[in-house]
């Protein structure tokens, strides 16, 4: 009587159970949450509906855009990131970390910055040809519910977006 043996290599020295797999789909997700708590990062739908949002505000006679109709109601802060802006820099202007920082590299993109009351945020890229760019010479980087909009005027012939601290 002949005895079957194991047939040698590294594929079978520890064969795979159902509960190992299980284990690690288990882990992988959980460090995938672990990882995304308290991060900050791109919102293509929010980027979508805030660029569509922009460009009617610049075609429109509108001197203001309510921000509540964009993001919500809550955010507690929306900054604006410039080209170039370098993550301590854009720290210090807007008084807090942030995680997910990207420089945006060129001067065509803007980033908006959506901070929100629960210690998330979220930023949305911005095309500044296709929308407005920031007024070089009016309002400050960043703005609260307490003045929840973004306000233009015509700058050199061309319709540029600021935000104001409070009131107006």
């Amino acid at each position: 009587m002949k005895m079957l043996t194991k047939p040698s290599g590294w594929f079978f020295i520890n064969p795979i159970h159902w509960t190992d797999i299980r284990l690690a789909v288990d882990f992988f997700f959980l460090v995938l949450i672990v990882l995304t708590l308290g991060c900050s990062s791109r919102d293509a739908n929010m980027e979508r509906n805030l660029t569509e949002k922009l460009v009617e505000f610049k075609r429109s006679n509108l001197e203001e855009l309510d921000l509540r109709t964009v993001f919500g109601d809550k955010w507690e802060k929306v900054c604006l990131q410039g080209p170039y802006e370098d993550q301590a820099h854009f720290e210090k202007r807007v008084g807090r970390k942030v995680n997910g920082f990207e420089s945006s590299g060129t001067g065509s993109v803007y980033m908006f910055w959506i901070f929100y009351r629960d210690g998330t945020s979220r930023w949305a890229r911005v095309p500044r040809m296709e929308v407005m760019g920031p007024h070089p010479n009016k309002g400050t980087p960043c703005t609260g519910l307490d003045n929840p909009y973004l306000y233009a005027t015509v700058s050199e012939g061309t319709k540029k977006y600021y935000f104001l601290e409070k009131g107006r």
